[in-house]
């Protein structure tokens, strides 16, 4: 694991009960080191190709994905009316 992704998974701390909204997740690479340790994922991404392939790889019932541009991060209900432990 290259030392840049360890030491933000450090920062990030992943527990079991967090609930974690993933800005600009992209094609999910770094979201598949953590999922397995949190309760829900929600990574969103202004890319729809990256949305696509996070979805295909690892999309399950607590990991979703959808395309939104953070520009407009106001507009997408569930990611400003949840309540996310980490961001």
């Amino acid at each position: 694991m290259p030392e840049l992704t360890h030491k933000v998974l450090q920062y990030l701390d992943p527990q079991p009960k967090d609930k974690v909204l993933d800005l600009g997740c992209g094609d999910a690479k770094f979201t598949a080191r953590y999922m397995e340790s949190v309760a829900e994922v929600y990574g969103v991404d202004a890319s729809p190709s990256f949305i696509a392939s996070a979805t295909q790889e690892y999309a399950s019932l607590k990991v979703r994905f959808k395309v939104v541009d953070c520009r407009y991060l106001e507009q997408d209900t569930e990611a400003v009316s949840g309540t996310w432990d980490k961001v």
